[in-house]
Order: C-alpha cells, then sequence, then structure tokens
C-alpha cells in the first residue's frame, strides 16, 4: 500500500524540522549584479538570493540567447560536488551546454566555497573544518537543503522559466544533499544523483563519511526506518529521480554498492510506493569513475527509458555545439549492457 499523502507531508515536515530548515522559506531579496555572455548561444547574469540567517546565495544563471519568443524555458539546478562552487568546469559546461539546449541553468556556491569563503577561494572544504555535535551538523546539511529550495524559488520567480519544469542534478556530495532535499521539495519535477546516490544502511559508507556535512546528518534519520527506502519512497511521490554511475567509481563505497544493491533498494522503494512505477531509476557507465554524467545528456531525455524526464524538454544543443559522449570516449550503458538512448 503506497504512502498516504498526509504521511507524506507529515514525514517531509519532520525531515525538514530534524535540519531545521525554515518554514516559510526566507524571502528571496533577488539580486542581479551583471550580465555576460560566457559563450555563443548564451547569456548569463551572476545573481544572488537570501538563504537562511540571512546569508546570501551567490549564483550564476545561464540563459538561452536568443530566449524563445512564446512559451518559457525549462530549468536544471546544479549542485557541485565536495569542494566545488559555481566555477567548477562542470558547473560551467553544464550551464553552456543546457543553455544551448534551451534550458535555463543556475549553479551556486555552496558553503563555504567560492564568494561564500573569506578568501573568495574554491576547493577548501571548509565546512568540514568546523568541529561540532550533530546538533550543528544538521544545521549545516539543513543549510544546504535550503539552499537548494531556495534555487528552486529563485527560478521560479523568473519570468523567462516555467516553474512547472525545474529539476536538479547533484555531483558527489551534490548528490547527497539533492537526495535529501529532493525527498522534501515536490516543486522539482526531476533529480539526477552521479557520483553516490548509493544511500546504504546502518554503519554503512553513508554514516561513516564526513562527518559534519554528510555522516552526521544522516545518521540523524534513524527516525525514518529504512533511511533509503524512504527517502526515495518521498522522491517517487514528488517525481522521477535517476542515479547514474560509473562500475568502477570507489570513492563513495561504489563497489559495495553493485546493480544487485539497487534491485534490492527499488523492491523496497516500491513496497512503500505502491508501485513501481515512478520509483528510482539507474544507469551505469562501464570502465568509467566519478564523473558528472548529467552534464552529457540535455537532450529529450536524462536517462534510457526514462520518458518521464522529458518533461523537462532539454532539447538537443544547437548545431556545431558538438557532442560530450564523444569526448568521453564513450557512451553509457544500462546494466544490460545496451547503450543509452538521448
Amino acid at each position: 500500500m503506497a504512502l498516504p499523502p498526509a504521511e507524506i507531508d507529515a514525514l517531509r515536515a519532520r525531515i525538514g524540522a530534524n535540519f531545521a530548515v525554515p518554514q516559510p522559506l526566507p524571502s528571496l531579496e533577488a539580486q542581479t549584479h551583471r550580465r555576460f555572455e560566457p559563450a555563443s548561444g548564451v547569456s548569463a547574469e551572476a545573481v544572488s538570493y537570501t538563504t537562511q540567517h540571512g546569508m546570501r546565495v551567490p549564483a550564476i544563471l545561464y540563459l538561452p540567447k536568443p530566449l524563445p519568443k512564446n512559451g518559457k524555458v525549462p530549468s536544471f539546478i546544479v549542485l557541485n560536488g565536495y569542494g566545488g562552487d559555481k566555477y567548477a568546469w562542470c558547473a560551467f559546461y553544464t550551464g553552456v551546454l543546457f543553455a544551448r539546449g534551451g534550458a535555463a541553468v543556475l549553479t551556486y556556491d555552496q558553503a563555504g566555497e567560492g564568494e561564500r569563503n573569506a578568501q573568495r577561494m574554491s576547493g577548501t572544504r571548509v565546512h568540514d573544518k568546523i568541529q561540532g555535535d550533530e546538533t550543528l551538523a544538521r544545521q549545516l546539511c539543513g543549510l544546504m537543503i535550503t539552499d537548494v529550495r531556495q534555487a528552486v524559488a529563485y527560478l521560479a520567480s523568473r519570468p523567462e522559466v516555467d516553474a512547472s519544469r525545474t529539476g536538479a542534478g547533484g555531483y558527489s556530495l551534490g548528490s547527497f544533499v539533492l537526495a535529501l532535499a529532493g525527498a522534501i521539495e515536490p516543486r522539482l519535477k526531476a533529480c539526477v544523483l552521479v557520483g553516490g546516490g548509493n544511500l546504504d544502511g546502518p554503519d554503512g559508507y553513508w554514516d561513516n563519511s564526513k562527518p559534519m556535512c554528510q555522516g552526521l546528518p544522516y545518521r540523524s534519520l534513524n527516525f525514518l526506518g529504512d533511511r533509503p527506502a524512504m527517502i526515495y519512497a518521498l522522491h517517487a511521490a514528488r517525481g522521477p529521480t535517476l542515479i547514474w554511475n560509473g562500475l568502477a567509481y570507489t570513492v563513495v563505497g561504489m563497489e559495495k554498492t553493485p546493480p544487485t544493491f539497487f534491485d534490492d533498494l527499488r523492491a523496497r522503494v516500491a513496497k512503500l510506493h505502491g508501485k513501481e512505477d515512478g520509483i528510482i531509476e539507474t544507469a551505469y557507465v562501464t570502465g568509467m569513475s566519478q564523473r558528472p554524467y548529467f552534464s552529457h545528456a540535455p537532450r529529450n531525455r536524462l536517462a534510457g527509458s526514462a520518458d518521464r524526464f522529458s518533461k523537462l524538454d532539454i532539447r538537443e544543443p544547437r548545431q556545431g555545439t558538438g557532442d560530450p559522449h564523444r569526448r568521453l570516449g564513450r557512451k553509457p550503458r544500462r546494466r544490460d549492457g545496451q547503450a543509452l538512448r538521448h
């Protein structure tokens, strides 16, 4: 039997309260600081908006140029990996490629990185230098979750954006944050988790990972019972989620969570969701390790047979922009070895 709507709402509220995510969310007070053109067919804006505790989130918004004369564009949020920020190559690459495919892309500095660092430095991992207990760790994770929800709100405020077609992709640490944020943010219509998403059980990798941004926050969700299944059941109540990894990836304990791990997880999620339709989907790339795979498929389908992802309607990049898969020298493949269609 599927989780009833009232229980879904209650679980989302409890998760939000566990991480001190403010309700209601803060007023955006958005500002545009400058406009520029990072590449042909793309315009961009340096923007900022409010998150928790009155702090500002510096971000880059990429837009198609020209914008369509009729209708609004879909949008995509990039959550960077550990130590990453809006200057990361995959953030820039995704912004340019998806904008050329007809979508708006928002990528921002995670807490402690880029312009949210006192020295304006990247790759500092400064948030993990904080010494604190579970309470402080939950608040830090709550800040990261709030950043995602505010990104959704910011895109919804833009006149060019169709708020009913907003998705997000999280890479490495970003996959963990998006796994939690996507469970409680119903305005996200699709999520893609890469370099992670393999949420495991008690005393597994994620319980023992970086304590302040991952380990302690994940342990604090023990009240959910089967944490991975419940988190992804809440995703299924929101919309499609794709977990996309390289089979040679070992950084987040992927060697302990092979395709059979996800088969079992999907069965547990389906039991909570009441059906298999709409639960997490998985894709793998043979012989490859950690890559931001969501940046490699800005087309009608973000993965294989996941037709529901087509709601975002991210099209083929305009002629002359090239196929990023050619640079990798490989095509992504499903578990059965068939090449994913795009």
